[in-house]
């Protein structure tokens, strides 16, 4: 016979709590992001750099008349033309890189003459991102403004530093507005709010990125230019070396943040490069 104690339930063990698994959102491979932007720019440095020509002949054309009619070029006027220009055509250039990387990444050459197609469709979306990236940097501004109309030069100084602290917080948090307006084709606040979301967690690797991408490109580009510096004459030299500069370090600058936003995406949606890509389609 069963005792009354053995017709009894028996308590369930207590349920052992499990630690969520740790998403890779926080995981952005820094060494892979570096390596897969300069792989990228090497492997296909002469596509590039005829994109980034094609794209900036305009500016180069200026650049030659200005070049040899400096003496009639008001200095204030031109610096304002320059960055109307470089602007204007960066635009066209990063919507243009954002289609070409991505075929890269899922492992199809780059098509020129796609690439500006389809950076000349998405150039209203980037410029869109643009202005609200601006925007979003309006108070800071307007804080040093403030600051150097009605304060000495030592209360600048020292207002300037939080204000740059909190200005790069907001640079990695909007790194990746331009690749969401683009891709996503989202509007321009919106492609902000969805920059922060996708850079949540790996605000401080992007800084660390964006660093070591601009010192390594830079001493590459010294090298890679310093021969055309050696060979012109003092004034060709330098008009020169700020041309090629200009126009070899465009395609370098627009590769990290599309590499960025695929891992994010990837890390945090699981999303492929294929379906990433579709939308070029």
């Amino acid at each position: 016979m069963t005792s009354p104690e053995d017709s009894l339930p028996t308590s369930a063990p207590a349920p052992t709590r499990r630690r969520a698994p740790r998403t890779r959102s926080s995981q952005l491979e820094f060494g892979s992001v570096i390596s897969r932007t300069f792989s990228t720019w090497f492997r296909n440095f002469v596509p590039f750099t005829l994109l980034a020509t094609v794209v900036y002949a305009p500016y180069i054309a200026y650049s030659f008349w200005v070049f040899e009619h400096a003496d009639e070029v008001n200095p204030d006027l031109h610096g304002v033309i320059e960055s109307v220009i470089s602007g204007a055509l960066g635009f066209f250039l990063s919507a243009a890189m954002i289609f070409a990387v991505f075929q890269q990444l899922r492992g199809e050459r780059t098509d020129l003459a796609t690439a500006l197609t389809k950076g000349f469709q998405a150039v209203p979306r980037a410029f869109g991102a643009w202005i609200a990236t601006l925007l979003s940097f309006l108070p800071l501004i307007l804080v040093l403004g403030l600051t150097a109309t009605v304060a000495n030069e030592a209360v600048l100084a020292l207002v300037s530093i939080p204000v740059a602290i909190v200005g790069t917080m907001l640079l990695c948090a909007v790194f990746l507005a331009v690749c969401v307006a683009v891709i996503e084709r989202r509007g321009p606040f919106e492609s902000l709010r969805r920059s922060f979301e996708l850079t949540r967690g790996i605000r401080l690797r992007i800084f660390c990125i964006m660093i070591v991408v601009g010192i390594l490109a830079t001493l590459l580009l010294v090298l890679l230019v310093m021969p055309i510096a050696i060979v012109a004459d003092d004034g060709m030299a330098e008009f020169w070396f700020g041309l090629a500069f200009t126009v070899l370090l465009a395609p370098i600058q627009a590769i990290p943040p599309v590499v960025i936003y695929h891992d994010a995406r990837q890390s945090k949606e699981g999303i492929d490069s294929a379906e990433l890509a579709a939308v070029f389609d």
